[in-house]
């Protein structure tokens, strides 16, 4: 009696993985076009998009660079780790508009993700993001509007 018992897992178990086997076999033949791939690739990047502005009334200064960064700011005491830049040389005005995307495969587990952004002039930071701006990454993130601050000039 317990011989035939143990034949029955033995051969249930085998049976199972056979039919596991089939099933990613024929999933993995199974002809898809490009835009079902397309659709895949993109589910599977986490993207923040939005726009960069500042409070102060003035021109928009000639030679200023936008850089927006999505960081994994999880880890204390360490820098944090940037996962996607953006710099936009060529804005004219604000807001300034922006994308970013990141691999689902490159974010960490439990990461903690944060988007900043700064402005720069001929290499001196005029403008930046001075509070913790966080970026979910189990839902869709919501349109980002960074409003900046203005850093004082020596």
């Amino acid at each position: 009696m317990q011989r035939r018992r143990i034949l029955e897992l033995t051969l249930g178990g085998a049976a199972l993985v056979a039919v596991a086997v089939a099933v990613g076999i024929s999933l993995g033949s199974s002809g898809g076009d490009a835009s079902s791939s397309a659709e895949g690739s993109a589910a599977d990047a986490l993207t923040v998009a939005g726009d960069v502005a500042y409070r102060e009334r003035i021109a928009w200064p000639a030679g200023a660079v936008v850089t927006v960064r999505i960081e994994d700011v999880s880890r204390a005491d360490a820098p944090s780790t940037v996962l996607a830049e953006q710099q936009i040389v060529d804005a004219t005005g604000i807001p300034v508009p922006f994308e970013l995307s990141v691999p689902r495969a490159q974010v960490p587990p439990h990461a903690r993700l944060a988007i900043r952004a700064q402005i720069t002039v001929d290499g001196a930071l005029r403008w930046t993001t001075d509070t913790f701006l966080p970026v979910p990454t189990d839902t869709p993130v919501p349109p980002q509007h960074l409003l900046l601050v203005g850093v004082r000039q020596p």
